[in-house]
C-alpha cells in the first residue's frame, strides 16, 4: 500500500459541473490513475455493501427523486491474501435508476483518495478559508400567501388548462415559505375539492 501511496500523482479538479458550477474529481479520473499502480504492485480492492437505505422525495420541479444511502466495507488484498479493510458510507439521489450506482462511484473514489491520500494541487486548508454563516430561515406562509397560489390553479382549473400537481405545488411554494402542518392540510383539501 506504503509503494502504490509512493507512486500516486496529483489528481487536479479539472472537471465541472455546470449547474452548481463547482470543480470535481471523477471516479474515473481515479481508477485511471490507480489501476496500473495497483495491478503493478498486485493489490486489488473488493467492495462489500453493508447497509443500504432507499427514500422516495420530490425535487422543486416537483419530480420524484430516489435517495440512498450506502455503508460500503472495501477491503485491499495483496498478493499473500494479506489485507485491509475500510468502511465508507455515501449517499446520492437520481431521478432514474442510477442513484445506487452514483453512492457507490462516489464512496469509491472518497476511500481511494483518502487512502492513497491523493493531493490536487488545490490549497484545500481549512485554515486560508473562513465562512460566515447566515440564516436561511425561510417565513413561514401565512393562509393569505397561500390562498393566492391555491387562487392561480383553481384558475388554470377553470380555464381547463394544465395545472400543477400537489407536489410540484407544494415543492414550488416550499422553495419561497414554510409550510406548517395547517398549509399542508389546506393544500390537500383543496385537491380534493377540485378532483371530485
Amino acid at each position: 500500500m506504503s509503494l502504490i501511496m509512493g507512486e500516486v500523482e496529483a489528481i487536479k479538479k479539472e472537471r465541472v459541473n455546470s449547474s452548481q458550477n463547482y470543480k470535481f474529481r471523477w471516479i474515473d479520473d481515479c481508477y485511471n490513475m490507480l489501476h496500473g499502480i495497483m495491478a503493478k504492485h498486485e493489490v486489488v480492492c473488493v467492495p462489500k455493501v453493508l447497509e443500504v437505505t432507499k427514500e422516495e422525495k420530490v425535487n422543486s420541479k416537483g419530480n420524484t427523486v430516489f435517495y440512498f444511502y450506502n455503508k460500503v466495507e472495501y477491503t485491499f488484498y495483496a498478493v499473500d491474501w494479506s489485507s485491509i479493510t475500510a468502511i465508507t458510507p455515501w449517499e446520492a439521489m437520481d431521478s432514474g435508476d442510477k442513484s445506487s450506482n452514483k453512492a457507490m462511484s462516489s464512496a469509491h473514489k472518497v476511500l481511494l483518495l483518502q487512502t492513497f491520500m491523493i493531493p490536487t494541487e488545490d490549497d484545500n486548508d481549512t485554515e486560508n478559508t473562513s465562512h460566515e454563516i447566515i440564516s436561511k430561515e425561510k417565513p413561514l406562509i401565512t393562509k393569505e400567501q397561500l390562498q393566492v397560489w391555491l387562487d392561480k390553479v383553481k384558475t388554470l382549473v377553470d380555464d381547463q388548462k394544465e395545472y400543477p400537481s400537489k407536489s410540484k405545488l407544494m415543492a414550488t411554494i416550499s422553495e419561497r415559505f414554510a409550510l406548517d402542518e395547517s398549509a399542508y392540510q389546506s393544500i390537500e383539501n383543496f385537491y380534493i375539492t377540485i378532483l371530485f
